[in-house]
């Protein structure tokens, strides 16, 4: 018989709080954290456990931010009644590392963890390069002529089937009369609508 008593990650997790609390408290305080978001509340998290850590208090108080965590944390983090500092320092702590990870927070002066707008162009860079045609895309900058060239190619290509496929020609035979003739009503739709 097999029982359906399958312990949570975070819960799992928490059984190795004593070799994390060894190490979280220096890695806290070593590293300071950005966030893309203005008022980000896992950031608030983390100053609040490097607090803790400073002032080497053991429990938490009682209003803490939780919205950084899942609802199955939360309930498990609140289970007897008032947060359980364990749960809730490793809880945290994984919910930094996925943030990290997503680069939807960064740390400050490090070149791995960065915010996503440093990994792109300077805007005026951009703007140069454009106006010079330097960009090297592989389409037109101008959508337009793209639409306009784009349009040709297929004129060109349709003709040469429907000239592969006029009656007599090996290709006609093989093509079928009803395709060339979807084909031919799907292109005179599209060039009507242009």
């Amino acid at each position: 018989m097999v029982e359906d008593n399958e312990a949570s990650p975070l819960a799992l997790a928490a059984e190795q709080y004593a070799t994390v609390n060894k190490y979280a408290g220096a890695f806290l305080q070593a590293f300071s954290f950005q966030s893309a978001r203005r008022h980000d509340l896992l950031l608030a998290a983390i100053s609040l456990l490097k607090r803790l850590y400073a002032e080497k208090r053991r429990t938490l108080p009682d209003r803490v931010p939780i919205t950084h965590l899942s609802q199955a944390d939360r309930r498990l983090i609140f289970e007897q009644g008032g947060p359980d500092r364990r749960l809730y320092e490793i809880a945290t702590l994984a919910a930094l590392r996925d943030r990290l990870r997503s680069a939807d927070i960064w740390v400050d002066g490090s070149r791995s963890f960065r915010p996503t707008d440093e990994h792109l162009m300077p805007r005026s860079t951009f703007t140069t390069m454009k106006d010079e045609n330097r960009l090297g895309l592989g389409v037109q900058g101008d959508g337009v002529a793209w639409l306009t060239e784009a349009h040709l190619m297929l004129d060109f290509n349709l003709k040469r089937l429907a000239h592969g496929c006029r009656p007599g020609s090996g290709a006609g035979q093989a093509a079928g009369a009803k395709r060339l003739t979807w084909i031919w009503s799907a292109y005179c739709c599209a060039c009507a609508s242009s």
